[in-house]
């Protein structure tokens, strides 16, 4: 019977079917830093709006202005939004993706970096850490490196500063950026006012950003709507959403817009430390004790209490090549820093490296159940 095939006729074109733009393109899990990952289903409609979004902050849909190509350094998950719309944003726009072999590692980092010619990195903020207390940072060649883009968690004090002091070339192009798997990618990315001289990361003009009832200080929840939402979570029930019926995403993440339209993340309303009635957001005291110099690096959680509710406990790691400071020592320093009741009275002191999700995010859950 195979003698009347003929190997070199032509086969059949299968007919394809446009697809339906609300129709399911991919799922996502998200990272699970507070709860169990969740399975976020994104529609074809969620992914090109991602990446028109990003193409045109970017500047390079047809007609704009021309910009060199690049080489980007992925150190991002690829099962998770930001390395999927790395390796999307590359491939439509013809750059050239550099991938680490294994996991993390900020010596492979730097090699890479220096031996492929790397121009942009997108990374998590303890990434970015962990390569700049490498020994290798100093004598590496990094001149090729033009940008580091910063996501995925809130961004330590300094440590922009710091990046572009190890990076000179970077030219003032380090920044931040903020978005969620929920919200179908990047929401905001750092850009520069002329009129207000400004720089952060503001929201790209195709999505809106509004913080739902702001207290005194500006700072309330992020919420988000644009075309670019997921389509819900697979498998939870409508009344679990997080997408209310006039279409706004909320977020769970706490921040504040300022004057310039910079947003400004300030943490996760789960993570909210509230003593006594006062709300306080472990970011800023972690920041306050991160700013001493004995200290490597520190997580900031709420633990109960008969009295108050939550007191706050600082878990901080200390660096090898300074005298570790005593309790006091650290409560006079944060003190100077922080709000009286913001300051911790319980400290835990460890060294081992805090527990991580695979984006790089600390597993505050698991450093609270392990320390209270």
């Amino acid at each position: 019977m195979t003698d009347d095939v003929d190997p070199m006729a032509p086969a059949p074109v299968p007919e394809l079917t446009e697809p339906d733009e609300d129709a399911a393109a991919m799922v996502v899990f998200t990272s699970g830093t507070t709860s169990l990952p969740k399975a976020a289903v994104l529609s074809h409609r969620s992914v090109m709006a991602n990446l028109h979004q990003l193409l045109v902050r970017t500047g390079q849909l047809p007609g704009a202005e021309a910009r060199p190509g690049g080489v980007h350094l992925c150190t991002l998950p690829l099962f998770h939004m930001s390395g999927i719309q790395t390796i999307l944003l590359n491939l439509v726009a013809g750059g050239r993706l550099v991938f680490l072999d294994g996991r993390f590692d900020a010596g492979q980092v730097l090699q890479l970096i220096a031996g492929q010619s790397v121009t942009a990195w997108a990374a998590i903020p303890t990434m970015l850490v962990r390569v700049l207390e490498h020994p290798a940072v100093a004598t590496t060649d990094t001149s090729s490196l033009r940008s580091v883009a910063l996501g995925g968690a809130p961004v330590p004090a300094g440590l922009l500063a710091a990046a572009e002091a190890a990076f000179p070339s970077v030219r003032r192009r380090t920044g931040e950026s903020y978005g969620s798997t929920e919200a179908g990618g990047t929401v905001a990315t750092t850009t520069f006012d002329r009129e207000s001289g400004t720089t952060g990361p503001r929201a790209f003009p195709t999505i809106d950003v509004v913080i739902d009832w702001p207290e005194a200080d500006g700072r309330g929840e992020v919420l988000v709507r644009s075309a670019a939402l997921m389509n819900g979570y697979l498998g939870v029930a409508a009344a679990d959403q997080p997408i209310d019926e006039d279409g706004w995403l909320h977020t769970g993440d706490l921040g504040r817009i300022d004057e310039h339209g910079i947003l400004h993340i300030t943490g996760r309303a789960k993570d909210l430390i509230i003593r006594g009635g006062e709300n306080i957001s472990p970011t800023a005291v972690e920041d306050a004790v991160r700013d001493h110099p004995s200290v490597l690096d520190v997580v900031v959680i709420g633990i109960s209490d008969s009295t108050w509710g939550e007191v706050v406990g600082a878990v901080v790691r200390f660096r090898d090549d300074r005298p570790a400071p005593t309790d006091d020592e650290l409560r006079t320093h944060a003190a100077s820093r922080v709000a009286r009741y913001a300051v911790p009275t319980r400290w835990f002191r460890t060294g081992e490296p805090f527990p991580l999700t695979d984006t790089g995010k600390v597993r505050r859950d698991e450093v609270r159940s392990t320390w209270t």
